[in-house]
């Protein structure tokens, strides 16, 4: 029997994760590759602006093409998995872990280059460090979370509630 959500914290964390990156993916990050070609309601091109004006985001401003093929990928690939994700986490389903272990090392692995590119490229780091900061914070959100769903679900078999049953060794 899988315990209740409330009572296995990484995973709730998790299903907040892929809650909240759900009207995150539509409303903000879609921006980076629709703004020109959509109108967003003023509200959320506000957020879009306040956030990139503040955290310095020339990444979502000014976006190279291999950024906005991480985005393309976001919104096709990740945004029809965040729902099922969620619900799999939220219920503890274990059919989830092949495909969050893939998730997560594609997330993971498109954050490299986007921190490497705001800390070392000049066109696209900020001009202050306290800002730097401000911005690899909120990204490494979204390496660490999918870091961690790799983890567990490499590590075990049946990842949820009581169920949790460490890989073995082959």
């Amino acid at each position: 029997m899988v315990k209740p959500l409330l009572r296995r914290f990484g995973d709730l964390v998790v299903f907040l994760y892929f809650i909240t990156h759900i009207p995150i993916t539509i409303l903000i990050d879609s921006q980076v590759l629709l703004r020109k070609s959509i109108t967003y309601h003023p509200a959320i091109s506000s957020v879009f602006d306040d956030y990139s004006v503040n955290f310095q985001d020339k990444l979502v401003t000014n976006a190279p093409l291999w950024f906005q093929v991480f985005t393309l990928c976001e919104l096709i690939l990740q945004l029809p998995f965040f729902p099922v994700a969620a619900y799999a986490y939220y219920k503890g389903k274990n059919w989830i872990r092949i495909p969050a272990i893939v998730y997560g090392v594609h997330v993971v692995t498109t954050l490299i280059p986007i921190l490497s590119t705001q800390f070392f490229d000049p066109e696209y780091r900020p001009t202050s460090n306290i800002v730097l900061l401000g911005l690899s914070a909120i990204y490494s959100i979204y390496f660490f979370i999918p870091f961690y769903i790799v983890v567990t679900n490499v590590l075990y078999e049946k990842p949820f509630g009581d169920e949790l049953v460490k890989k073995k060794k082959q």
